[in-house]
């Protein structure tokens, strides 16, 4: 979890870290987002997600399942972009 630039708390998945100008920086991405997003200085890191909690269900995201989803998230880039078409299309109200 980080602090954006925007002042936002970002829960997004970790996808790597690189040097930038002699600092080192933190790449996230989240699900249903196309691309990755800014670098992200070690300062503005708050900590890690352990679990999401749905309704009566809490989710380890550790889990194996997590963990795969993460992985497909993060391969094949694709997924975001259906993930978002289907929750997009789940939000629309039905008549």
């Amino acid at each position: 979890m980080f602090w954006a630039e925007s002042g936002q708390l970002v829960a997004h998945r970790f996808y790597h870290a690189e040097m930038i100008h002699g600092l080192p920086q933190y790449v996230f991405k989240g699900d249903t987002n196309l691309g990755f997003d800014l670098p992200v200085g070690k300062d503005k890191i708050v900590g890690k997600l352990l679990y999401v909690q749905k309704a009566s269900r809490k989710v380890n995201v550790e889990d194996l399942h997590a963990y795969a989803w993460g992985k497909l998230i993060l391969a094949i880039p694709v997924l975001s972009g259906l993930l978002r078409k289907y929750l997009n299309k789940r939000k629309r109200p039905q008549f």
